[in-house]
């Protein structure tokens, strides 16, 4: 009699080590095809983020989630299966672990969703709906020209049981557009999923309550309103999923998804109300390199940017491009970041000119690279914008024998000038820093303080304040595009060390986030404007500092000899901060 799966269950470890080679692989063989078969019906279960930013979507809990990405990086089977999650309560055994239970709406009670795609027919008819449909394979076949690999897509995401009588044509309205979903368990139709369109009259997206919505691509600002009225009512969540247009003409479109979702997002200002990932088509681990280095060829940098890592190039795009906070693959022959694909023979070869000379290169760095703060022998570098209406930026740089430059620190000094200098000298007191020189902004520590001009018949400025405390600094040198320019070399991994000059430490936030989202002024955003280009003033501050640091393009042996000739003292002359303020 031949041994079933169901009579395998209850055998023990050693009855099982007993069974004949032949049983033993037909058992296997029966149990590998139940798998599949589970896995097709149920692939929930089995359902793995394409990567660790894709994770962190499912771990969100903000009212409102970006999810910025390149083409094809997973952005919209993400979306999808975390609609699925939360409108059935099923957790996957990937999530398990960390998924934030008060999401799980679905498991007691039915939801609303919202699902809103670029065209009914195009969009949803060709794509979302086989992302649902649990017989639908998504992805490519694997070397055995097999569906079903996990390594290379996935089935459908609700599961077969979840459809009444197990069947889609059941459970689906064409003519309400409406799909409704049946728990196995309580035996009674459950959850409903709505699927509009952009086509459609912004009237429609105007009625209703429902408790998530997702936006697969990126809607008119107009249209993500009203989804954000509709779930206001209940208290829902919204997800808009996005790849920027990948030309300047459209892309000021989707300049509301910057500025209200992405950069509050990735900023962490709010993280109760807004959280935003970025993925990268070259990080969807189910996609071929090979084929996406083929679909590269002949699209500009800037189109790459947009289209595999869904950098935005809205309102003329950002001031300093080359920053990343992601490992990437530079070629030293394309003089350029690439994608690479596997060579069994050589390893890794670049997809563009299919050269070898590679380096994975990143600019953030930590503990595994350098133990904090760096070697003491390394000279300190001290630069500062400071302002009277908000925080002074502050960062510190040491400098390494290769003339490399490590950002060691950051911080936002609230208050005055003694404040500023008691924070600065506290932290190098703490870590042992011997300052070489201090700089700051000449044009903002010359300004005349608003509400005091004069006090005793002297002008005040910012500068003063700072000398009443003994804070002594120099004039930074703030020629704006040489310093872009630098700092744009300065990301570029060098032919002998190997790797970029800057680098800023991991726990410099403002700092990372400054580099990547300075961009021009909203003067720039009309393309018939002959205004001159100026740089915003949001997000400028740390840039500020360091276009401080690339002026003075300080090297090891130079600053070994300014050392033995004119150390900074902490100490300078004076009578306080007396009756200024600032």
């Amino acid at each position: 009699m031949p041994l079933d799966l169901a009579t395998a269950a209850t055998m023990t470890d050693a009855q099982l080590r007993r069974l004949s080679p032949k049983a033993r692989r037909t058992l296997e063989d029966d149990l590998a095809e139940w798998t599949r078969k589970d896995a097709q019906a149920n692939q929930l279960d089995y359902y793995q983020p394409v990567n660790a930013e894709a994770r962190k979507v499912h771990l969100a809990t903000a009212r409102e989630i970006g999810i910025q990405g390149g083409r094809r990086a997973g952005k919209t089977g993400v979306g999808l299966a975390e609609v699925v999650i939360q409108a059935t309560g099923i957790i996957p055994a990937a999530l398990a672990a960390d998924y934030p239970t008060a999401k799980l709406r679905g498991r007691e009670y039915p939801i609303r969703v919202r699902i809103t795609v670029t065209s009914l027919v195009t969009a949803w008819d060709i794509n979302l709906r086989q992302k649902l449909q649990w017989f639908e394979w998504n992805g490519r076949l694997n070397e055995d020209d097999i569906p079903g690999d996990p390594r290379t897509g996935h089935w459908g995401w609700i599961p077969r049981a979840w459809l009444i009588d197990g069947d889609w044509d059941r459970s689906w309205s064409e003519k309400h557009r409406t799909l409704t979903l049946w728990h196995p368990e309580k035996r009674e139709k459950w959850s409903t999923f709505q699927v509009i369109s952009h086509e459609q009259s912004i009237k429609e997206f105007q009625q209703g309550a429902y408790h998530l919505i997702f936006e697969d691509e990126l809607p008119d600002e107009e249209i993500h309103r009203a989804n954000r009225l509709r779930v206001m009512e209940t208290g829902g969540q919204i997800i808009t999923g996005g790849t920027p247009p990948d030309d300047r003409s459209t892309a000021i479109t989707a300049a509301w998804f910057f500025d209200q979702i992405i950069a509050p997002g990735l900023e962490g200002s709010n993280p109760e109300e807004t959280a935003a990932v970025i993925l990268p088509t070259d990080e969807n681990r189910t996609l071929d390199p090979r084929d996406i280095a083929q679909a590269g060829r002949g699209m500009s940098e800037e189109q790459k940017r947009a289209i595999f890592r869904g950098e935005a190039i809205h309102l003329s795009g950002r001031i300093i491009t080359g920053f990343t906070e992601k490992p990437k693959t530079w070629c030293f022959t394309c003089e350029g970041t690439v994608l690479v694909v596997p060579d069994p023979a050589l390893g890794d070869r670049c997809g563009q000119c299919r050269g070898v000379d590679l380096v994975r290169y990143g600019h953030l760095w930590d503990d595994a690279d350098l133990d904090w703060p760096g070697p003491a022998n390394w000279p300190t570098l001290y630069y500062m914008d400071p302002h009277q209406a908000k925080p002074t930026a502050c960062a510190w740089y040491k400098i390494d024998p290769q003339d490399g430059w490590w950002q060691i620190h950051e911080m936002e000094i609230a208050g005055d000038a003694a404040e500023v200098k008691r924070q600065v000298e506290a932290f190098e007191s703490a870590h042992q820093l011997a300052v070489v020189w201090r700089k700051g902004d000449p044009k903002i520590t010359a300004q005349n303080n608003q509400f005091a001009r004069e006090v005793d018949g002297q002008t005040f400025t910012i500068r003063r304040a700072f000398e009443e405390v003994g804070f002594w600094f120099d004039d930074a040198n703030t020629n704006f595009t040489v310093a872009i320019n630098r700092i744009e070399q300065a990301l570029r991994p060098n032919p002998i060390t190997r790797a970029p000059r800057l680098r800023i430490h991991r726990s410099c936030t403002r700092t990372a986030y400054h580099l990547t989202h300075l961009v021009w002024s909203a003067t720039r955003r009309d393309p018939m404007s002959d205004t001159k280009e100026q740089p915003a003033k949001r997000h400028s501050d740390f840039v500020a500092v360091t276009r401080y640091l690339a002026m003075d393009d300080p090297e090891w042996r130079g600053l070994h000899a300014y050392i033995r000739n004119a150390p900074v003292s902490m100490v300078a002359a004076g009578v306080g901060r007396g009756v200024t303020g600032w």
